[in-house]
């Protein structure tokens, strides 16, 4: 007799689940990751929520939403008041999904489960609540860091792909004068966004407003980081270890390690910068208005900083460094640590894929029919991605 195994795969897995879930709440602070729940919308699969609008409803009851992993999008439809902008309204809440360039035919060992959490929505474009972190998340829109004036603060958004990202200020009245914000801490590291980030005039904001410990690390940016020296009094403005596509502009910044492949020299504006170790593939500019710039380097070509480019690795993996690059030990030390310039050099690296720093099973194989009386030889293979 032969037994289908498809029902004691399912049980093994949820037993998989609990294991990983007990794992990682060995790994991260208890206190913020407290009460763990799950979102899923597959078909057939039980979990605590399966639309992202009932967990938001139900955010009282958890500290950390595990956003599974599916082909079909969780949507955003809640805005605020006179907003065009979808609101995740999930104030001081952990999100946390399963990375993202998982595709099944890219080869890669990295996740066993090849769909991505993928968080979406008809508006514009998406933001969430102060106290807010997302790790490992795919959001199908441009992402803002926006508010009716006041205060944006301890937002973390952490290994997930972005659209684009934008410091913006909404008005109930389209054309009315901006109004003064205080962004705080807020943390974008390890991410892969596809356009910019970016704040300019057009985006409204008073010239008083205040970047106080933003930081900006270890991002693979497709466009530009656009922060109009020209709107905003910065403190502690640091962008590190960045692989920069398009032009910079930003004003009072510590500007250190990063990779910048645009040839336009006529773009770049390091408004009282503190600028260090940066590779540069236009050539030598001139750079007015730093208060600091040492080696910098500049004409380096980008196929002497980064791997070949394939079409058969994800997407992310064509940012790697060469073997030989100039970025490899090129960075500012950290002490007698040598650092390399780009995304994946520093201490706290980009990560391929957006993988969350917990436990994860990166392979499974189960048999497709076990004979009666024989045991199930199951092949697992797990990581820690610490």
């Amino acid at each position: 007799m032969i037994i289908n195994p498809i029902q004691t795969i399912l049980k093994m897995k949820k037993s998989i689940l609990l294991l990983i879930l007990i794992a990682t709440m060995i790994v991260v602070n208890h206190s913020a990751y407290a009460t763990l729940k799950r979102l899923n919308n597959n078909p057939g699969v039980v979990a605590d929520y399966a639309t992202l609008v009932a967990a938001i409803a139900g955010k009282s009851t958890w500290d950390t939403l595990y956003v599974e992993p599916s082909n079909i999008a969780y949507m955003v439809n809640s805005t605020d008041v006179g907003s065009s902008i979808a609101f995740l309204d999930v104030p001081g809440k952990v999100l946390i999904g399963n990375g993202y360039f998982l595709d099944p035919t890219i080869p890669n060992s990295i996740q066993a489960n090849k769909m991505g959490s993928y968080i979406s929505t008809t508006q514009i474009g998406l933001k969430v609540s102060n106290g807010t972190t997302c790790i490992g998340l795919t959001f199908g829109s441009t992402f803002f860091f926006n508010k009716f004036g006041g205060q944006v603060y301890n937002i973390k958004i952490i290994s997930c792909r972005l659209g684009g990202v934008s410091f913006y200020n909404n008005f109930t009245v389209q054309g009315a004068p901006g109004s003064v914000i205080n962004y705080t801490n807020i943390i974008l590291h390890k991410n892969y966004i596809e356009g910019s980030i970016s704040a300019s005039s057009n985006t409204l904001i008073d010239s008083s407003s205040v970047f106080n410990g933003i930081s900006i690390q270890n991002n693979i940016i497709g466009g530009n980081i656009y922060l109009s020296p020209f709107f905003f009094v910065n403190n502690n403005l640091i962008i590190r270890n960045n692989i920069v596509g398009g032009i910079y502009e930003a004003h009072q910044a510590y500007c250190a390690n990063n990779i910048f492949l645009s040839t336009d020299t006529t773009q770049f504006n390091f408004s009282e910068n503190n600028l260090k170790n940066n590779i540069f593939v236009a050539v030598p500019f001139v750079i007015n208005n730093t208060s600091n710039m040492v080696n910098n380097q500049f004409n380096v070509s980008v196929s002497s900083l980064l791997v070949p480019f394939s079409a058969s690795v994800a997407a992310d993996a064509n940012y790697l460094l060469s073997g030989t690059s100039p970025a490899i030990g090129a960075g500012v030390p950290n002490g007698s640590i040598l650092v390399d310039c780009g995304a994946f050099g520093g201490p706290d690296p980009y990560k391929l894929s957006g993988i969350p720093p917990f436990p994860t099973i990166y392979s499974l194989s189960t048999p497709t029919v076990i004979p009666a009386g024989t045991n199930m030889n199951v092949t697992i293979s797990t990581r820690s991605n610490q």
